[in-house]
């Protein structure tokens, strides 16, 4: 949900991840696509406590 983006963090935005995967796409496909991957993320999630991180890490070592 926020950059940098790919898996070594080397875009620092999402129009950049988009660019980097070699695609030749127009500038309008390539914003589209953005919209599409941005319409995918539910940001509710991020704010509902169901979901949030435990608060305390594994005692399992």
């Amino acid at each position: 949900m926020t950059g940098p983006y790919l898996h070594d963090g080397s875009a620092e935005t999402m129009a950049d991840a988009i660019v980097r995967h070699g695609i030749a796409l127009s500038p309008g496909d390539a914003a589209d696509v953005e919209a599409f991957l941005d319409a995918l993320t539910d940001t509710a999630v991020t704010t509902d406590t169901r979901y949030a991180r435990p608060g305390k890490t594994c005692e399992i070592s």
